[in-house]
């Protein structure tokens, strides 16, 4: 399976699957990475990321950032949710921190059960760090509360 032009690994969508076949399935997050960027980046690996204690965020940025300063190059954060499937506002907020923490734009996946199977849909920041429709975003955004 191919999302924004990155090839997710096929043991990942396994274990997608298998949380969500689960009967008290837990919100997941997952950090895809490249040892090396190209055209064309390929995964090299993913790990599950924990929830923040510290901070009421959607997981820890602090391991993104770790795993950035060990020489990997984060991709893409893939967010087991249940229920519709779009970002609240603490996932909005948790991506803007990682990107300016990285000064990078990774790809955002929230994975979502939709009848039996998963659905996915994708955001980025890129087109909104830098420019006037920044918060354009939010119109997406469920909020929670």
């Amino acid at each position: 399976m191919n999302i924004g032009g990155i090839e997710i690994p096929r043991r990942l969508i396994d274990e997608l699957n298998i949380w969500i076949s689960t009967p008290n399935p837990l919100e997941t997050v997952y950090l895809l990475y490249t040892r090396l960027i190209g055209e064309k980046p390929n995964v090299d690996g993913y790990v599950r990321i924990s929830k923040s204690s510290l901070y009421p965020t959607s997981y820890n940025v602090f391991e993104v950032l770790k795993f950035y300063r060990n020489g990997y190059i984060p991709l893409m954060i893939i967010q087991l949710k249940f229920g519709n499937g779009r970002p609240d506002l603490k996932d909005f907020v948790t991506w803007w921190i990682t990107d300016g923490s990285l000064n990078m734009s990774l790809i955002y996946v929230i994975a979502y059960p939709n009848n039996n199977r998963l659905g996915f849909n994708t955001y980025s920041l890129k087109n909104c760090m830098m420019c006037d429709r920044r918060t354009s975003i939010l119109k997406e955004v469920e909020m929670v509360g």
